[in-house]
Order: C-alpha cells, then sequence, then structure tokens
C-alpha cells in the first residue's frame, strides 16, 4: 500500500509539473519585461546625471531649486541656496514688468476696493501730470534727494537681482569723473536688464569702478504714467530720455545712459540673435557733440538670451502689426515669455541667463576750434562711425566662444 501511494504521488506530481514550467514562464516573462523597464529608467537616469554635472552654478546666484531646458536640451539645475522668499521678493520689487504690473493692480485695486480713496487717487493723478520730476532726472529738487538716491542705489534687493541672471561688469577704461559721459547700451532686450543693474543702480559694482561719475539712466516718458512705479524709479534719479532733459542733465556736468536701440530693437530680442538698431540712430550723438560730452558704448552680451519670443520675422502678419501698434503708441509689444515661479503669478520671469556688460573707453567729440571747417554734421558723421567701429571691437574682444554675430542696422 505505501509503495501504491508513492506511485500515485509521483503520477500527480509528474501532471503538476508542466503547470508548474508554464506558470514559471509567464513569471520569467513578466520578470524579463520588468527588467527592459528598469533598464530603460536607468538608462534615463544616468543621462541625467550627466547633465546635472553641466549644470550652470554660482553660489551666490542660484536659488529655488527648480530646473530649466535650455535650447540645446540641456537641463540646467539650480542649487537650492538662494531662499526662495528672496528669489520672489526681487522679481516682485525689481523687474520692471513686474514692478510695472504692481503698480497698475495697486492703483486699481484701491479704487475698486476702497471707495474712499478714490478722491486722493484723483489728486494722485493730477499731480502725475504736473509733476516735472521726469525732466530732472528724479527728485533733484527735493532736500535730501542726493543722500536718499545713494541708499536706494545700494539697497540689497538690486544685489539680489542682478545674482538672478547674475551680472558682470566689465571696466576696460578709466572715465574722468570731471567730464560728462553719454553711455550708449545695446541691445534694448526686452527690459533693458543689464542697463538697469549697471546705470540704474550700484548692483554690480558701477559706483565704485567708476568712482565720481554721477550717471542718470534714461527710459521713455510714458514708463512716468504707471502709478507708484513712477515714483519708485523717481526716487533712484531716473529721468526721461526727451532731448532737453538729456541736454539740461549734461550741461550740469552729470553723465547719462540711453538704451539706443528702443522699442523697435525689442522686436527682434531672442536668444541667438544679436541685432543693435544704431546706423540710423544719430541723436545720442549729437547731444554729445553739443554738450562735448564723451560717448562710451556699453554692450550687455547676454541681454537678448532672458525671453523667448514669439516668431515675428520681417514682414510677417505679426510684425506687421507691432510694427503699427509700436508707430502709434510709440513703445512695441513683444509675444515673450520666460519662466514661471510658484505661486505661478509671475509669468513673465526672465530666464537664469548670465549678462556681461562691457563698458569701452570714451569718444571725445573735437573741440570747435579743432574741427578744421568740419561742419556739425560732418563731425556728428565721423563720431557716429567712430562709435559703431568701438561697439564691433568691443564685441570681438569679449564675445563669449560661440555667441551670435553683431549685427548693426
Amino acid at each position: 500500500r505505501g509503495l501504491g501511494a508513492r506511485a500515485a504521488m509521483g503520477k500527480e506530481a509528474s501532471k503538476a509539473a508542466p503547470q508548474r514550467t508554464e506558470e514559471q514562464e509567464r513569471l520569467g516573462l513578466k520578470l524579463s519585461s520588468h527588467r527592459a523597464v528598469f533598464h530603460d529608467v536607468a538608462e534615463v537616469e544616468g543621462k541625467l546625471a550627466g547633465q546635472r554635472r553641466r549644470f550652470v552654478a554660482d553660489a551666490t546666484t542660484e536659488g529655488s531649486g527648480a530646473s530649466e531646458a535650455d535650447a540645446d536640451g540641456v537641463v540646467r539645475f539650480q542649487p537650492p541656496r538662494t531662499p526662495r522668499w528672496r528669489n520672489l521678493l526681487s522679481v516682485a520689487l525689481v523687474f520692471p514688468l513686474q514692478s510695472m504690473q504692481l503698480g497698475f493692480g495697486l492703483f486699481g485695486g484701491a479704487w475698486y476696493f476702497v471707495p474712499a480713496l478714490r478722491m486722493p487717487l484723483l489728486g494722485y493723478l493730477a499731480y502725475m501730470f504736473l509733476d516735472a520730476s521726469p525732466a530732472r532726472g528724479g527728485w533733484r529738487s527735493w532736500p535730501g534727494f542726493g543722500a536718499l538716491r545713494m541708499w536706494l542705489r545700494d539697497l540689497s534687493i538690486w544685489k539680489w537681482a542682478a545674482s538672478y541672471y547674475p551680472t558682470e561688469l566689465v571696466k576696460t577704461a578709466d572715465l574722468d569723473p570731471a567730464k560728462s559721459y553719454v553711455f550708449g547700451y545695446h541691445p534694448h532686450g526686452l527690459i533693458g536688464a543689464g542697463a538697469c543693474a549697471t546705470f540704474g543702480c550700484n548692483a554690480v559694482g558701477f559706483d565704485t569702478l567708476y568712482r565720481g561719475v554721477d550717471v542718470t539712466l534714461m527710459t521713455l516718458n510714458m514708463t512716468f504714467w504707471v502709478p507708484f512705479f513712477r515714483d519708485w524709479i523717481l526716487a533712484h534719479g531716473i529721468g526721461s530720455c526727451n532731448r532737453a532733459t538729456c541736454l539740461d542733465l549734461l550741461r550740469g556736468g552729470r553723465s547719462i545712459a540711453l538704451v539706443i536701440g528702443g522699442a523697435k530693437e525689442a522686436l527682434d530680442a531672442r536668444p541667438g540673435v544679436l541685432r543693435c538698431y544704431i546706423r540710423r540712430r544719430q541723436g545720442f550723438v549729437r547731444v554729445a557733440v553739443e554738450t562735448g560730452a564723451g560717448l562710451v558704448p556699453a554692450l550687455g552680451i547676454g541681454e537678448n538670451d532672458l525671453f523667448h519670443q514669439l516668431p515675428n520675422p520681417r514682414g510677417s502678419i505679426v510684425r506687421r502689426l507691432q510694427d503699427t501698434l509700436q508707430a502709434f503708441m510709440k513703445f512695441s509689444m513683444p509675444v515673450c515669455y520666460g519662466r514661471t515661479l510658484p505661486p505661478f503669478l509671475l509669468p513673465t520671469v526672465p530666464l537664469r541667463r548670465k549678462i556681461t556688460v562691457v563698458v569701452g573707453a570714451p569718444i571725445f567729440p573735437p573741440a570747435p576750434e579743432a574741427r578744421e571747417g568740419l561742419s556739425d554734421d560732418e563731425v556728428v558723421e565721423k563720431l557716429h562711425t567712430e562709435y559703431m567701429a568701438a561697439m564691433e571691437l568691443l564685441y570681438k574682444k569679449h564675445a563669449p566662444a560661440g555667441g551670435p554675430p553683431l549685427e548693426l542696422v
């Protein structure tokens, strides 16, 4: 009986053996597919690990730990060194796009939600209309303005904002503080971030490198129609870029900084393009000739890399519409995007791309007795040609490897 039982058990085992083999085969197929998936995941992680080693890091510049991809597909990670609150604060208060939006938002919100403030707000609008501070280059007639301006120019928030990109200032020649200068900044970009960091404040050490040079950053007159934002920039000594204001400041012994390309140049501001509208712009040269001020070229290498822009080639419907709006409103409306920071309320935050502002040597107009019979127009043309040649030489010496060619149009 024992032998019979063992034989029966053997027969049952022999019948069950194929069933176990088929089940093992099914499990084996599943395991092999999982291994393939895990292999693919490991391969992707390996590629990302290789890309992480290529990040652009600066201990004073990086922020929230987010990541963003370049046009070449390289993921650049931001080491979490800068507190996020500091990043958001600098974005909200410093970048012109955000600050202008904030000014309109505060005014509109106060008008709509607090009816008791409407009369004071109407008084503020009248003050904006009558105030001549933009033509004076800020609140210069106010007592204590000089000390207030220097304190604001040295605020840490400006340094935080400049380190966001980061921004670097390169000095190539000394400037005599006893003379006046017309700084020409190129290119305009979307917001002129390099010009703001260099001439609008002391974020990159302009006041230290060029001691005694009192420079006023000039901007469009329409900027002073943004509620509250106008007072913020007037307190920093920023002025309106009309001809009369430029002449008054230069004749008063101060220097001015102009973003020469203006609104038209902003429509061509995109990564991989460095197009400067300069050949038909001679007004800044004429102002320098009339006042004897030196012309100083300043190139913001990387300024155009801060935003992507909707394709708008010349002749396209988008470009024609933008040109029409610019001719009517005196400012351009590029359709751009950068990056978005939590809480997803700031979609126009610039990308984190380094800006190198290279300031050249001054080019002085000849004295009236040394013009050798040249007319003012001929002197302007000669200086304009020398200025463009200095721009090209400056870019040739300081252009990054693989950078876009400089186009002077």
